[in-house]
């Protein structure tokens, strides 16, 4: 399935900008435990300090500061955006997909390590296209409180100087969320990880379609969630993504979207049965849905079958 972005200029962080370009205070949370306690009554803090395999999972954001307000101003997240973040043992990814006009507000992810204390992104891609945000690495503190994800980090804001001809820090910005662990099974897929699409078809009888080197089409799998999203990394732009919940029955695999972008491709809602098997560290599936045309004037006309065929490759990083 390969779909055409419909750019959508909305921003995904919360951001607190310092106005210097030479110091750069790093000022953390000072009074989230007042506020944390005030929200929850007089319940005590439970401080646990988990290993790199517990942040595998799919995570609601739950709160984040909002520093236009004052620099401690927690604000709760709201019901009508889908805010999550999605986190293989490899590969994490984040979006903010607003429900009522289905559109996507931003999307980013990349490759993160997490050694008990600090959890560090690697941005590999970013939505909306242009943002500062793209190639950075930032390091975030953790903490978790009563089961729930704190993270505090800052990442560089840049522009471009003419008169140097060069990209320069102008500040920082800051990150500070509150997520929340969608509640999984005990029994975990063995389809959990980081896909990359090595070939589809559009029909049974078609020949199979390999991507260009410079397209990249990832999927990410949880105990509980998916999410594919279609990259070109010539121009770093995201073309389409889609994600979800999924239940594994025997040898069918079936999807329940509750996101896509972009918003043309009505696909939202849809629950997508598929024929699959693994071998080798490769994921086959096989599946058909439909879905209503529609005229240039958003008339619909009529129903069209779509075939998807896909044959993925478990991720392995590069030597």
């Amino acid at each position: 399935m390969i779909f055409i972005l419909d750019k959508v200029i909305q921003k995904h962080y919360i951001i607190r900008t310092k106005l210097t370009k030479t110091t750069i205070a790093m000022k953390r949370h000072i009074c989230f435990f007042s506020i944390f306690l005030a929200a929850c009554g007089a319940q005590e803090q439970v401080k646990q300090e988990l290993n790199p395999e517990s942040l595998v999972g799919t995570w609601e954001r739950v709160s984040y500061v909002d520093s236009d307000i004052s620099d401690t101003a927690w604000v709760d997240q709201n019901p009508k955006i889908i805010f999550l973040k999605h986190l293989t043992p490899t590969h994490f990814t984040w979006l903010s997909f607003n429900t009522e006009t289905e559109e996507l507000n931003g999307t980013g992810g990349g490759t993160y390590q997490y050694d008990g204390t600090t959890y560090t992104e690697d941005i590999m891609y970013f939505y909306p296209t242009g943002s500062s945000i793209q190639g950075q690495t930032i390091p975030f503190t953790v903490d978790f409180v009563n089961g729930n994800w704190h993270h505090v980090g800052y990442f560089q804001n840049t522009e471009y100087d003419p008169e140097m001809v060069e990209i320069i820090r102008t500040d920082t910005s800051l990150i500070e969320e509150m997520w929340k662990r969608v509640p999984a099974s005990e029994e975990v897929s063995d389809l959990v990880g980081t896909w990359e699409l090595v070939s589809q078809r559009k029909r049974d009888d078609s020949t199979r379609i390999e991507l260009p080197p410079f397209m990249k089409y990832y999927k990410l799998v949880t105990p509980t969630h998916f999410n594919w999203v279609q990259i070109n990394m010539e121009d770093n732009e995201v073309y389409a993504q889609g994600g979800g919940t999924f239940i594994v029955d025997g040898n069918t695999y079936t999807e329940r979207l509750l996101y896509h972008h972009p918003v043309e491709e009505a696909l939202r809602g849809l629950v997508i049965p598929f024929n699959f098997k693994m071998e080798n560290e490769r994921w086959y599936h096989r599946g058909t849905f439909i879905r209503p045309i529609s005229d240039k004037a958003g008339n619909k006309t009529g129903l069209d079958t779509v075939y998807i065929d896909e044959v993925w490759q478990r991720w392995k990083p590069q030597n």
